[in-house]
């Protein structure tokens, strides 16, 4: 972190010390700390669950996979080939995501990741 901190980070840090400013010097800090090696195609989104122990990754090339956070491994990968996948959520119900499908009718579809069984449907929705 630069070691000269400018009027906006330090008025941030003087309301709540644990809260971190967002501000150009901030981001200039960011660097890359996560890496999906076994995920060649491009990712289009990131959930974590509610416990922060697992992550769910939907990509372009039709996958779901499904990372364990605290030991860094890849957990299961699970293809929507038929139905393509994006926009993938972990569900208050364990071991459940819902997530849109983007091919044929973008329904919603509720999957149990544990079974990798479809529990429920939710059509009428409409692409993006």
């Amino acid at each position: 972190m630069n070691a000269k901190l400018d009027s906006e980070t330090l008025n941030v840090l003087r309301k709540d010390p644990l809260q971190a400013a967002l501000t150009t010097s901030a981001l200039t800090d960011f660097y890359i700390a996560k890496q999906f090696p076994d995920n060649k195609a491009l990712i289009t989104s990131v959930d974590f669950d509610i416990t922060g122990t697992h992550c769910i990754t939907t990509s372009r090339d039709e996958s779901l996979r499904i990372y364990d956070c605290v030991s860094g491994t890849r957990e299961q990968v699970s293809y929507s080939k038929k139905y393509g996948c994006n926009l993938a959520q972990f569900t208050a119900q364990p071991g459940c995501v819902a997530y849109a499908s983007t091919k044929i009718n973008d329904t919603v579809r509720y999957l149990s990741y544990e079974t990798n069984q479809f529990i429920r449907y939710f059509a009428g929705h409409t692409g993006m």
